[in-house]
């Protein structure tokens, strides 16, 4: 069962993904990423079917399979807490500093 209480820096990640949960197919876009989960968007019609402890498997753009369990659900989506491999882990690893590289250099 998922019981992780969130621990991770969070980043935003405008990335587009493909889930796979109990034979269902959804896709939707990712609101934001860390190195231990991410929260999707979800279309409505497919949030009925998803539980909390739920195994899901993701294909994020750029970043490539990887699988988790349903940690929560909210309104317009959930998240998932990964259960990655040291190859997934090292992927995401990478993405988030290759956003903190960009963001480094905006200047606000």
């Amino acid at each position: 069962m998922v019981d992780k209480v969130q621990r991770q820096a969070r980043y935003p990640l405008k990335r587009r993904y493909k889930a796979k949960v109990n034979k269902r197919k959804i896709e939707g876009e990712i609101e934001d990423i860390s190195a231990s989960g991410v929260a999707v968007r979800a279309p409505p019609d497919s949030l009925f079917n998803i539980e909390n402890d739920q195994f899901i498997e993701l294909q994020i753009e750029n970043i490539g399979n990887i699988s988790g369990r349903v940690a929560r659900i909210y309104e317009n989506g959930f998240a998932i807490a990964f259960e990655p491999g040291q190859k997934e882990t090292e992927k995401i690893t990478d993405e988030i500093k290759k956003f903190r590289k960009v963001t480094a250099r905006r200047k606000f």
